[in-house]
C-alpha cells in the first residue's frame, strides 16, 4: 500500500489509522480472490463449478463488511482531498501506467461491483446448463444466495453514490466547508430564484438539499473558468418555510 508506506515515512500527514481504515477489508478480499483462483485451476470432475462456489460462499462475508464501511473510506478520502500534499501524491500515484489511468475511488468501488458481476456470470451459466445435469441444482441454488448478497450490496452502493455526490461538491466548490459524513443523505438538486424581498429582483442560485442540510450555491457566468462557489449553508434544523 503505497499511501500507508508514505503516511508511515511522514511523507504524508494522514493519520496511519485513517489510511487503515481507508481500506479496511481489502487484504481479505485479495486473499479470498487469490483462493477462488487457485481453486479454479483444479481440474473439475463431472463438471462441478456450482458445488465449488457454494463452498465458498460464506467467504463472501467480506465483501458485505468492506461495503458497510465503504462510505467511512469516502468520507476520510474527502478529508484530505484539500490538502496538497495529499492531492500532489494521489495525482503521483494515479499517473502511474501501472493503473491504467484509474483513480483512487474507481479502485475502492471495484470490490463493490465484483458480487453483481458474479451473479450475471452464473445466470449466463445456467442459462447454457440443461436442467437434468448434475450441477443444477448446485447452480441454481448458487444464484440465489448470491442474489441476497447483490440486493445488500446495491443498497449499500445506492448509499455511496450519495457520498460521491458530496466529494465532487466537496472538491468543486470553493470555500466550502468540509460537508462529508457518512450519516448525510442527498435529496435532490435544482435551481432557485433567492431575493431579500418582494422589492428587489432574484439572484439565480443552484440548491443541493440533504437529508441534514441545505446547500446554496453561486454559479459562475456562461464559458468563465471560475468554479462555483458556495454562497451559504444551512442545517435543516434551522429552516423554517412559509407560503408568500
Amino acid at each position: 500500500n503505497p499511501m500507508l508506506a508514505a503516511t508511515i515515512s511522514g511523507r504524508l500527514e494522514t493519520p496511519t489509522s485513517e489510511v487503515v481504515n481507508m481500506f479496511a477489508g481489502i487484504e481479505s478480499i485479495y486473499s479470498f480472490n487469490g483462493a477462488v483462483l487457485k481453486n479454479l485451476k483444479y481440474p473439475f470432475i463431472g463438471g462441478s463449478i456450482g458445488c465449488r462456489f457454494l463452498k465458498m460462499l460464506p467467504f463472501l462475508k467480506l465483501y458485505i463488511g468492506y461495503i458497510n464501511n465503504y462510505s467511512n473510506a469516502l468520507a476520510i478520502l474527502a478529508r484530505y482531498q484539500k490538502m496538497p500534499t495529499f492531492m500532489s501524491f494521489l495525482k503521483e500515484l494515479e499517473s502511474d501506467p501501472k493503473v491504467n489511468e484509474l483513480r483512487l475511488l474507481d479502485y475502492l468501488i471495484s470490490p463493490i461491483q465484483r458480487v453483481p458481476r458474479y451473479v450475471l456470470l452464473f445466470q449466463n451459466l445456467i442459462a447454457c446448463t440443461d436442467p437434468t445435469h448434475m450441477d443444477f441444482p448446485n447452480l441454481k441454488k448458487l444464484i440465489e444466495q448470491l442474489q441476497d448478497v447483490a440486493t445488500l450490496i446495491n443498497e449499500r452502493k445506492r448509499l455511496s453514490e450519495d457520498m460521491q455526490k458530496m466529494i465532487d461538491l466537496q472538491i468543486e466548490l470553493t470555500d466550502c466547508p468540509i460537508i462529508v459524513k457518512p450519516s448525510r443523505k442527498y435529496i435532490r438538486e435544482g435551481k432557485v430564484m433567492i431575493s431579500q424581498s418582494k422589492q428587489v429582483e432574484g439572484e439565480e442560485r443552484l440548491i443541493y438539499l440533504f437529508n441534514d442540510l441545505l446547500l446554496c450555491v453561486v454559479q459562475p457566468p456562461p464559458n468563465s473558468k471560475s468554479k462555483p462557489s458556495l454562497d451559504f449553508f444551512l442545517p435543516l434544523t434551522d429552516v423554517q418555510i412559509f407560503s408568500v
